[in-house]
């Protein structure tokens, strides 16, 4: 399969979310659709991600450093397979920002963005005896 250039600014990928329900989980999923960011803007991410964990286990203040809700905001750009009463619910600004900021929710977009990034990085991944 050749190299395509032009991909688009975004990508679909599948997010599963474990919710609560009735002293149990339940598994639920919807597509996002993810903004392609620049590899020095994931690198930028990954250093403020270092850094706040880092800043967590030293017992230092992590206010204003990047957090699940930032992040998620920032790479979700739509989604589709979310529903409410059995019907689809449209994209927009203010409902992502309703869920972002339920338990749990941003945490589990982040999750999924970050499995998208490093996919293909397992596909490629060095080894010793070479590309794998």
């Amino acid at each position: 399969m050749p190299f395509e250039i032009d991909k688009g600014d975004t990508y679909e990928w599948v997010v599963a979310l474990g919710e609560p329900d009735k002293r149990a989980s339940k598994s639920e999923s919807f597509t996002a659709v993810f903004r392609r960011l620049s590899q020095p803007r994931i690198d930028e991410i990954n250093e403020a991600i270092r850094q706040r964990m880092i800043a967590a286990q030293a017992g230092e203040p992590v206010e204003g450093m990047i957090d699940d809700m930032q992040l998620a905001d920032e790479v979700l750009a739509g989604w589709s397979g979310i529903t409410s009463g059995g019907q689809p619910v449209e994209f927009s600004e203010g409902l992502k920002a309703e869920l972002l900021s339920r338990a749990s929710f941003a945490a589990f977009v982040v999750q999924a963005w970050n499995e998208s990034i490093l996919s293909g990085r397992k596909k490629t991944s060095r080894t010793s005896q070479g590309l794998s």
